[in-house]
């Protein structure tokens, strides 16, 4: 006999919420605004036209609208454990030639074939689940070969009580009066690779700006010079890597590090052995980019103007601010900040299409594949130039390999600019 899934009090919250869902001023509002958005975020990884689509815990049917308004001869199933939910979520009229059916299931035990959908969506349904391990085994199962798994979890990161001077516990607390009680509220980003590697999925990167820059010409030089070479490139999710080259989990970390460096640089002013080196790559510009025909396209883009719109920012390490909110504290003013994501590909694939605005460093349009979609205007604050280095241990420097992969790197970032 299967496990439960379910708390009745859970749902009975969420009942109660049901008969607002689609008034567009009550405290939905948020998600009426951002499901549009992370559909084409997710579209843009992995398309879901003319695929068999699945939303895990569809709620009252918010991104199944969405996905509807977005393309034609879908078929879509929402699932859900609430009755009520489902019951408005039915209340959706697809468009003529979109098929959206809704049904009544446990996400651990998904009432469907092996190998029957082409795509799933999950998004902020996980934290409800009794065993997040068990869904994912589920999606693993119901997934054709080569189909794609999307999910929107609660994850703690590592600075997060304090970016929020919150205990996760306090925080959790607060999700329970309004939405809970939540079996599992919290997962960290390395529980959830760990439970998908073992349910049999894999995890697919998305390309970033450094990435999408060197890498061709790397690749050239590889192929030319030492075709035995293999190289292995991962997501650099922090500004300071030297953990991560000390515990030796890379050889070489590119990215932008100004802390990192100026601390190395106050140490070796002090006389204090410096156990790392760096080079300077490349230097980007950053610029304000939006879709061809945004309304700030047209113009002077002014700094009231640049504020009152609507923002997309990048954050490689989750955090809801960047150096262009620092820079725009610093004159007094701020912006609002409707979606964040952790790639510049994934940014630029979201403004096409909406009408956010973002910050890309200039060089990396042409990378994105939609340089004729989009736009730049210069943003209209001073903001300091991002200097991409590459830095390694000081023990690495004597090391033959090692410094041909350094010099091939700096080859690579000239051919790349000479390139631009």
């Amino acid at each position: 006999m299967n496990a439960p899934n379910v708390d009745a009090a859970e749902l009975a919250k969420f009942s109660e919420l049901a008969h607002r869902w689609w008034d567009p001023e009550s405290e939905f509002r948020p998600l009426h605004e951002i499901n549009p958005l992370r559909l084409a975020w997710i579209d843009g990884l992995a398309p879901l036209a003319g695929r068999r689509v699945l939303d895990v815990g569809c709620g009252f049917g918010g991104s199944l609208e969405a996905l509807d308004r977005r393309h034609h001869e879908l078929r879509c199933l929402g699932l859900n454990l609430d009755g009520e939910q489902l019951r408005v979520a039915a209340t959706l009229r697809p468009g003529p030639d979109n098929l959206i059916q809704w049904i009544r299931g446990d996400a651990v035990h998904l009432p469907l074939a092996d190998g029957s959908i082409d795509r799933i969506l999950c998004l902020e349904a996980m934290p409800h689940f009794a065993d997040r391990g068990a869904f994912l085994r589920e999606c693993a199962r119901v997934l054709r070969p080569g189909g794609r798994l999307a999910v929107g979890d609660l994850l703690v990161l590592p600075d997060a009580p304090a970016v929020l001077d919150r205990r996760s516990d306090d925080v959790a607390a607060v999700l329970d009066t309004w939405l809970g009680p939540w079996p599992a509220p919290f997962c960290s980003p390395e529980l959830l690779v760990e439970l998908a590697a073992a349910a049999g999925l894999a995890r697919r990167e998305v390309r970033d700006a450094t990435a999408a820059t060197l890498m061709p010409a790397l690749v050239a030089i590889i192929q030319a010079e030492a075709p035995q070479v293999s190289l292995r490139v991962v997501p650099l999710t922090t500004r300071d890597p030297r953990r991560l080259l000390e515990d030796a989990q890379a050889d070489l970390a590119v990215g932008y590090f100004p802390a990192l460096l100026a601390d190395l640089a106050v140490r070796e002013q002090g006389g204090e052995a410096v156990s790392f080196e760096h080079r300077r790559l490349y230097v980007g510009e950053y610029v304000c980019v939006m879709r061809r025909d945004h309304p700030l396209a047209s113009g002077p883009l002014t700094l009231s103007r640049y504020c009152a719109a609507r923002h997309l920012l990048v954050s490689f390490s989750g955090r809801p601010w960047g150096f262009v909110d620092e820079a725009l504290a610093a004159v007094g003013r701020k912006r609002r900040i409707v979606l964040t994501v952790n790639q510049f590909f994934t940014a630029g694939r979201v403004v096409a299409s909406s009408d956010l605005v973002t910050v890309l460093p200039r060089h990396f349009l042409r990378e994105t594949g939609m340089r004729e979609a989009l736009v730049t205007r210069p943003l209209p604050f001073e903001v300091p130039p991002v200097h991409v280095e590459a830095l390694w241990l000081r023990s690495r420097g004597g090391d033959a390999a090692h410094a041909w992969l350094r010099e091939a790197l700096l080859r690579a970032s000239a051919k790349a600019f000479e390139a631009s």
